[in-house]
């Protein structure tokens, strides 16, 4: 989730900051706005799955029947890269 926040950043300030020159390709620049925004898309994705995970995964542990700590570890561990 660190990272991903760290890139949905650097994605958000570089779509903003950038001020394309007038002589600049339409296609260049539409490329360059286009995966800039897919990147950061991307990137707010994976904040909130993990987000969601951390939040459910510890409350399914503490909160849940009995077993349901081994099971949201194994859950956990088995989606980790």
């Amino acid at each position: 989730a660190t990272q991903a926040s760290v890139i949905a950043g650097f994605s958000f300030e570089s779509l903003v900051e950038l001020e394309v020159p007038e002589d600049t390709h339409w296609l260049l620049s539409s490329t360059y706005f286009v995966f800039g925004s897919a990147a950061m898309a991307m990137s707010l994705y994976c904040l909130v799955v993990s987000s969601f995970a951390c939040v459910f995964g510890h409350r399914l542990a503490l909160q849940g029947p009995h077993g349901s700590l081994e099971k949201a570890v194994t859950i956990m561990v088995s989606h980790r890269l």
